[in-house]
């Protein structure tokens, strides 16, 4: 039984690393329920608001601790059935609807300028229940009714995103792991020498990225000291291992940057560029970077095969797929 729990545990961490097919069964799942629920035992509700708002809830990507993400959901939850009850209740009134038209879009505005990753999907969802609700022609006398129906909706889709958790409690601290590689992926690419270059505008660049990186070291580091059990759980300490990784590649690199740009000021450099490839080299069409994948080889990082040993159990099964397609025209990408 152990076992089986453990090949279970074990193809769930792989196969939820796909964004793709985690947001498309959240998605399906979580609306097509509401809409079964309501027509097998004929709930005396709109079946739309419920499915509408257990989709968007479902689809947010939230990052963070779990009380975090749990709280995060339940207010967009009640955002959404708020604007739901909202339109129904304005429906039947002219100004009235307009002036709540007024107020929702302020208050968007206000979500999109606080959280630029949430805030944009929150306005769209609880514009597109107000305006739902606002067409409906009972107006106040099911206006209950339907925030009822976001509301459950809403709860729906906080079960659905949920439903993985108890599976994955090392997720957070994995993702944040990761955002440290994603950082120095950013700062090699931008130490890449470029045709037609700048030397300030390049130097720049690479301070700007230089203050991400340091950032994301530090927030991981933080992190990973404030899990509990570092003697119960193994791979807490590789994860600190392959954070220091991190750390400690981009402090050579700025070193070699040192170098690089010594040299980048010579006039027969660009003969020289190629010799660099080996150790940066920009892709022309790089795979595209998901911040949902807890996995520091979902994007190119380029680093020896040694550097990142100590995060193997922490990579996907589709990263190491990407990696041997082109075994000979680039370093190893992942373990």
């Amino acid at each position: 039984m152990n076992a089986l729990i453990a090949r279970m545990r074990d193809y769930l961490e792989k196969e939820r690393l796909q964004p793709d097919l985690n947001r498309a069964a959240r998605c399906t799942v979580a609306f097509k329920v509401p809409m079964l629920a309501a027509h097998w035992w004929q709930l005396p509700i709109e079946a739309s608001f419920a499915a509408v708002a257990a989709q968007n809830i479902a689809l947010v990507d939230v990052r963070g601790s779990y009380p975090l993400r749990l709280s995060l959901l339940l207010a967009m939850t009640l955002v959404l059935a708020g604007s739901t009850w909202l339109g129904g209740m304005t429906g039947a009134n002219l100004p009235l609807a307009l002036g709540a038209v007024v107020l929702l879009m302020q208050i968007s505005g206000l979500w999109r300028h606080l959280n630029a990753e949430y805030g944009p999907a929150l306005a769209s969802a609880s514009a597109l229940l107000f305006l739902i609700a606002l067409a409906h022609p009972e107006g106040e006398s099911m206006a209950n009714q339907h925030f009822l129906a976001a509301l459950a909706g809403g709860v729906w889709g906080v079960l659905v995103q949920g439903a993985l958790w108890p599976f994955r409690a090392q997720h957070p601290l994995r993702r944040a792991v990761a955002d440290s590689w994603l950082a120095l992926s950013d700062l090699l690419a931008a130490m890449a020498p470029e045709k037609n270059r700048v030397p300030n505008k390049r130097h720049q660049k690479i301070a700007g990225y230089q203050a991400v990186v340091r950032t994301a070291l530090d927030q991981a580091t933080a992190i990973l000291g404030a899990a509990p059990s570092h003697n119960q759980r193994p791979y807490l300490r590789q994860l600190e291992e392959l954070n220091l990784a991190a750390a400690r590649l981009a402090t050579r690199f700025m070193a070699f940057n040192a170098s690089l740009e010594t040299l980048m000021e010579r006039p027969d450099f660009d003969a020289l560029a190629p010799n660099f490839e080996p150790v940066i080299f920009p892709s022309p069409t790089p795979r595209a970077a998901s911040r949902s994948r807890g996995c520091p080889g979902s994007r190119p990082i380029w680093l020896p095969r040694k550097s990142v040993s100590a995060g193997s159990a922490i990579c996907c099964k589709r990263c190491k797929t990407a990696c041997s397609r082109k075994p000979a025209t680039r370093p190893t990408e992942c373990n």
